[in-house]
């Protein structure tokens, strides 16, 4: 009867080492599949000249216009840019090179994890000339087929409050809203 017990005693144990080690490997092993959301958006695009051409070496200057945050960065052989790693909020955009007129964007609002394309053509001029434009956002994402909506502070605190008054708002009615923002059709 006591070698039963030993043995019994023994699984036990194992059992209980086994266990807490299974679940920290377990969870050491799927953390690098997890993603994490990104909370900023980048914008990116391609200068061309009046022909459709790309050009090179265009400087490209990014201003956050609410705190006056600025990022730079060059075009590629290709005219290729991207400025990413930005802060939701308005932008201000400058493309400038030698032997073009200077194109500014204004007033584009860069929402969270968005990926903004602005694709502008430089008109033959001084750099002292520039073009300005105001910006109109598209609906339609084209560089990510993610779908993101912001909810508002306003949008929060009208939600309905669901079957329990006491527990407060239900998590179900914000993607309610977000599916409807976004056009799908489907109810949760």
């Amino acid at each position: 009867m006591a070698s039963k017990l030993a043995f019994v005693d023994t699984q036990f144990a194992l059992f209980r080492i086994t266990i807490p080690l299974f679940s920290i490997s377990l969870l050491v092993l799927l953390c690098p599949l997890l993603n994490a959301q990104t909370f900023t958006g980048s914008i990116s695009g391609r200068v061309s000249d009046p022909a459709g051409l790309p050009l090179a070496d265009v400087e490209v200057t990014v201003t956050q216009t609410s705190t006056n945050e600025t990022s730079r960065t060059v075009t590629n052989r290709a005219g290729e840019y991207n400025a990413a790693f930005l802060k939701p909020g308005p932008y201000r955009v400058n493309f400038t090179a030698k032997g073009f007129k200077a194109f500014v964007q204004i007033d584009l609002e860069l929402q969270l994890n968005q990926s903004f394309r602005l694709d502008p053509a430089l008109e033959i001029g001084t750099v002292t000339e520039s073009v300005e434009v105001t910006s109109t956002q598209s609906e339609v994402n084209y560089d990510s087929p993610e779908g993101a909506h912001v909810v508002g502070s306003e949008q929060l605190e009208n939600l309905p409050e669901l079957v329990n008054p006491g527990r407060g708002r239900s998590p179900f009615f914000i993607g309610k809203i977000v599916a409807r923002r976004l056009g799908t059709r489907r109810s949760y």
